[in-house]
Formats: structure tokens, C-alpha cells, sequence
């Protein structure tokens, strides 16, 4: 956009060529006309764009939680900061009409070995209650959890809706939690209960992703610590 300082006499609204000229508060300004562009018919650029677009909605939906923004911005990952982080892990990751079960929502194996968390086991069961979470966190002597307060990070992914008209494909639920007593060692059960996770937007589908991490807050002298991300596919509605 550029407005004229000294336009000539009678000058007339309207295209001029590669410009829109249009009369603004008394004064003559002089738009470009808008390129026109072709849809691409190209298969692997189309496929890049919706890996590229649902991978947005993750790392969007990572970026939520202030306690796993702050990992990834603690992480050595390529990126310059947490969002472009997230995204250059887990495009790779993504298929281009939905997530996979190798999508992360905390770095991965080569950065975790620096600063992280070992997750020995990870179930999911859909109870009558809400979901049923089972891990266990390996002893690791570099850490003393009962110093830190620790939280589960859990996003789901539901997807394949019931209603094949329904406007949402998928859906992402994402659930924060405090474990007020940390296990090592052991196989722990956590409840999200039916309200937390929102049974009634996750009956809409019937299938869905979860995906499960260990994190501390980023304290001051004491970054966080966080597990690996561990998956699961959840049957919703047979």
C-alpha cells in the first residue's frame, strides 16, 4: 500500500494496470493487486500441507501447558525456540491426515539421556470413571523427585468420529495433573476422571491417542526434568 503525497488533478478510482487506486480520508491510495495463485495438484506438496497443518495443532496444543513449553525450551533440540521445536520433531512424525503413535509432546531419546526421566511401562483402559493411566517411573539416583513437584502431562488425540458429517475430525484434550506422591519403581494407577477429560467430547469418536509424560517445573537453579513421551492407542466406540 502507498498513498500518493502529490497526486495529479482528477486522478480517478479504480485499477490502473498492476495497482487499485481508491480515495481514503482525502487523500489518493494505491493498492497491488492481489496475485492470483493455482491450486497445486501435486500429491506430496498437498500431503506436506496437512502434515504440516495437523502438526500446528499439536505443537499449539503443547505450547498450552507452560510446564511443557518450558521443557522444550529448556531442550537442545534444532529450533529457535519452543514452537519451532516442537514442530521440526514432530512433523517427521505426523502422517498427513492424522498423528502417529511416534508423535512426542516432550523431547525425545536424544536429548532425554541429558536431563531426563526413564518410563518402564505405559497402559490406558477406559473405565466407567474416566481413563485409567498405568506407568511406572524407573529408579534413577541422579534425581531426587520428592524435591521437586511433579506433574503428569497427558493429550489426547481423538479421532474417526461417529457421525461421518460431524465438522471436527479430531480433537485434542489436554489434561494437567499434580502426582502428590511419586513412585519409583513400581507400577502406579492414575485416574482421569470422566470431567477432566471431557467423556462427552471423546464419545464423539472412536478412536484416540494418548499421549503421556513426566515433568517438573523449570525452578530457579533447578531446570526441568521430564520423562520421555509415552503413547497409546485408546479404542473410544467399536
Amino acid at each position: 500500500m502507498g498513498i500518493l503525497k502529490n497526486p495529479m488533478i482528477g486522478i480517478p478510482s479504480g485499477k490502473v494496470g498492476e495497482f487499485i487506486i481508491r480515495h481514503r480520508y482525502g487523500k489518493e491510495v494505491i493498492y497491488s493487486k492481489p496475485k492470483k495463485y493455482k491450486a497445486t495438484k501435486s500429491v506430496p506438496l498437498k500431503n506436506a500441507r496437512k502434515k504440516f497443518r495437523i502438526t500446528v495443532e499439536l505443537a499449539k496444543m503443547i505450547k498450552s501447558s507452560a510446564l511443557l513449553n518450558d521443557v522444550w525450551k529448556f531442550a537442545a533440540t534444532p529450533g529457535k525456540n519452543s514452537y519451532t521445536k516442537i514442530l521440526k520433531a514432530n512433523i517427521k512424525m505426523s502422517d498427513p491426515d492424522t498423528l502417529t503413535l511416534s508423535n512426542d509432546i516432550t523431547p525425545g531419546m536424544d536429548v532425554i539421556n541429558y536431563h531426563g526421566l526413564a518410563l518402564d511401562l505405559f497402559k490406558v483402559n477406559l473405565k466407567p470413571k474416566g481413563l485409567q493411566l498405568e506407568y511406572s517411573i524407573l529408579k534413577k539416583k541422579s534425581y531426587d523427585l520428592t524435591q521437586y513437584p511433579v506433574y503428569i502431562e497427558t493429550i489426547i488425540y481423538a479421532y474417526n468420529p461417529v457421525n461421518e458429517s460431524a465438522k471436527k475430525k479430531h480433537v485434542f484434550i489436554a489434561v494437567e495433573e499434580r502426582i502428590e506422591k511419586v513412585i519409583l519403581g513400581g507400577p502406579v494407577k492414575h485416574l482421569l476422571t470422566n470431567n477432566s477429560i471431557q467423556r462427552n467430547t471423546l464419545n464423539e469418536y472412536r478412536d484416540a491417542f494418548v499421549y503421556f509424560a513426566i515433568v517438573t517445573p523449570n525452578l530457579p537453579g533447578s531446570p526441568p526434568i521430564w520423562s520421555w513421551t509415552s503413547s497409546c492407542k485408546v479404542v473410544i466406540n467399536k
